[in-house]
Formats: structure tokens, C-alpha cells, sequence
């Protein structure tokens, strides 16, 4: 990885590292009515704490069976992401487009070659039968 890549890492290492040092150290700095660590820890209760340790032990098992669980999402996550980036339409239209530009392009070489008095007038008597067979 590049600087950033390691500069992120740092980051997201050392600013939570930071903020539980400075919250055990001066709790009334995160949480203004607590008196101090044991005030703090008292706080979420017995419920509080449990879905705590729930939330730790669901993390670690995602940690411990990231690479497992990652090779099977990654191809949904994969064909997700070619679905909703949505370049084949793009694609799709573009290509649309450059065909019918073919065609209009064909027709007007016909169309304006060496036959476009013939072409012109053809043209002008369809419509007159058109016009007068209503």
C-alpha cells in the first residue's frame, strides 16, 4: 500500500486508542455528568454490558472467518456492484446510437448520390399519394 493506505491505517488505529485514553483518564471530558471511571462503568447496566460482549464476540468471529465468509461474498458483492454501476447502459445506448448513425448515414449516401433527383421526386409522389388517397 501507498502513504495514504498506511496513513489511514494509523488513523483509524490511533484516534480510537487515543480517545479511550483520554476518556479513562478524564471520563467527564466524553460524558460531563459521569464522577469519574467507576460512575462511567456503572452507567450502561447488566443489559448494557451484555450486548457489549455480544458485539465484542460477533466482531471477533467476523475477524476470525473474514477470509472464508469474504470469498463467498465477494462474487454477489461483485455482480451487485457491476448491476448498480450501471456502465452497460451507457454502453448500450452508445452502441444504439452509433448503429442508428450507421443507418441514417447509409441512407443518406443513397439518398444524396447521384440519384437524389430520382430519390427527391419518389419522395414527393408518396406523399402526394398519401395525401390525396385520404
Amino acid at each position: 500500500g501507498g502513504p495514504l493506505l498506511v496513513a489511514a491505517r494509523g488513523a483509524g488505529v490511533a484516534l480510537p486508542t487515543l480517545l479511550l485514553l483520554v476518556g479513562g483518564v478524564w471520563p467527564a471530558l466524553l460524558v460531563p455528568s459521569a464522577r469519574g471511571l467507576s460512575g462511567l462503568l456503572a452507567r450502561p447496566g447488566l443489559v448494557g454490558w451484555g450486548l457489549w460482549a455480544v458485539g465484542v464476540g460477533m466482531g471477533g468471529a467476523l475477524a476470525w472467518w473474514e477470509r472464508g465468509f469474504r470469498r463467498r461474498v465477494e462474487p454477489v458483492l461483485g455482480l451487485l456492484h457491476d448491476i448498480l454501476r450501471l456502465e452497460w447502459v451507457i454502453r448500450l445506448v452508445l452502441d444504439s446510437l452509433a448503429r442508428a448513425s450507421a443507418f441514417l448515414g447509409a441512407v443518406a449516401d443513397v439518398v444524396e448520390g447521384p440519384g437524389a433527383i430520382l430519390w427527391a421526386l419518389a419522395i414527393f409522389l408518396l406523399f402526394l399519394l398519401v395525401v390525396v388517397g385520404r
